[in-house]
């Protein structure tokens, strides 16, 4: 039961985090140096809060230090072209194909690490495929701005975050229950260097005006956008050694494709053609089945 709960909260946290990338992107995103600042400072956040949750003096093994460094630079791009979906369409249907990215760790679960999917989770996974499906049919129809600018940056932010799910499932395959907090140290410290290496090039060398980022709503942002960071990927590094990766991942993306979605309907009136609004309680029928023990 701890562990369904945890996986709610994590849904929950990371729609809050999509929430504030949303945000930043509509108010903030002017130019590289401003997303990459926004990392550095975000990232910063992450990166201490794990820095004190990690185990004073403790050994980094070689596992984590070379996943740790590659899910960084990774989680950087990763995020740089979810972004940049979201400022070429809409967020409900840019968050559906990001999450859409479960099933490269679905199926490195069950090819690489024999997992098994029981009759509920394998109804609950078709099910939330229909929710894929129902989205992307309606989005030439009913989503302005998708276009193939915004195929394309979302298609990479998809690759990378099945890459990252798909990392942090590996690094507890090899160290089940070991260097979780290591890890997750290790992986925002390489992306605060990494963003911070970029923004002073771009400071440096392109002359890049970041006068807007003196808002006090800017720096609100980058706190919960930190926070929510922080507390969705320690939930989900622990989850990932204790619920298969084809329960965990479904259960979490998708749900955040729901919430999302629902908070895109509220917050940015965006709309949501019929199929959608089907997609979305199909969506919530499949999170149901998959949570089923």
């Amino acid at each position: 039961m701890t562990e369904y709960l945890l996986m709610l909260a994590a849904l929950v946290v990371f729609t809050l985090q999509t929430l504030c990338f949303r945000q930043f992107n509509r108010y903030y995103m002017r130019n590289l140096a401003s997303y990459f600042i926004f990392n550095t400072l975000y990232f910063t956040i992450v990166s201490i809060i794990c820095y004190i949750l990690k185990p004073a003096g403790s050994a980094y093994h070689p596992y984590s230090v070379i996943l740790g460094v590659i899910f960084g630079v990774l989680f950087v791009a990763t995020m740089f072209f979810y972004m940049k979906g979201m400022e070429a369409g809409p967020l409900s249907f840019t968050a559906l194909f990001f999450s859409l990215a479960l099933i490269i760790p679905v199926l490195a679960g069950l090819l690489l690490w024999d997992e098994k999917l029981g009759q509920l989770q394998l109804a609950g996974l078709v099910l939330l495929f229909i929710t894929f499906y129902l989205g992307s049919s309606s989005t030439s129809a009913s989503a302005r701005g998708v276009n193939v600018k915004w195929f394309l940056f979302t298609f990479v932010a998809f690759l990378g975050n099945g890459l990252l799910m798909s990392i942090t499932k590996g690094h507890q395959v090899l160290l089940p229950g070991k260097q979780v907090r290591e890890f997750i140290f290790l992986c925002f410290f390489t992306a605060t260097v990494a963003s911070l290496l970029v923004a002073a090039g771009l400071l440096l060398y392109r002359k890049e005006d970041i006068k807007h980022l003196k808002s006090p709503y800017f720096r609100f942002i980058v706190l919960a956008t930190g926070l929510t960071t922080a507390v969705g990927n320690i939930i989900m590094f622990y989850l990932a050694g204790k619920v298969d990766g084809v329960i965990l991942f479904p259960v979490v993306n998708g749900g955040v494709v729901v919430l999302s979605s629902i908070a895109s309907l509220f917050l940015f009136r965006e709309k949501l053609p019929g199929k959608g609004i089907v997609g979305l309680v199909i969506g919530m029928a499949a999170i149901v089945l998959l949570s089923l023990p």
